[in-house]
């Protein structure tokens, strides 16, 4: 696990149940399988209807998300290998904003009650799509 985001999301006031280093590697695997290798973001063969977002408008890009990402169960935020993170749903659409660091992360989101993935790049762009499986 990645201690400065660990600390960074206890600093927000968040509660991130954060996975050991097996499952995190199995979570960021798993998410692999959604990215594509031809560009920074979804992979159209894995994710279906795919929708993109370039962020101008920190408020406008929450509203954006809120309309086409569940607010209900869990999200795995995978940072990468071995940096994995569960949180309630509700609590990062309100606060994905900073969790991410832009010119620096990309990320999967899986929700885990429904298909929905997000990515976001760190170009400050997002994606949300629906896992073919």
């Amino acid at each position: 696990m990645d201690i400065h985001r660990r600390r960074h999301l206890e600093k927000l006031g968040l509660s991130a149940r954060w996975l050991d280093r097996p499952k995190a590697a199995s979570a960021d695997a798993y998410a692999a399988k959604f990215y594509s290798s031809q560009h920074y973001g979804l992979e159209p063969e894995t994710v279906a209807g795919i929708e993109h977002h370039d962020v101008h408008s920190p408020s406008i890009a929450r509203a954006w998300l809120a309309e086409r990402f569940p607010d209900s169960g869990t999200v795995q935020i995978v940072f990468g290998r071995r940096s994995v993170c569960v949180l309630d749903s509700a609590v990062f659409l309100e606060n994905w904003r900073n969790l991410f660091l832009p010119a620096r992360d990309d990320v999967f989101v899986l929700h885990n009650l429904s298909r929905k993935v997000f990515f976001y790049c760190h170009e400050d762009e997002l994606e949300v799509g629906e896992r073919r499986f």
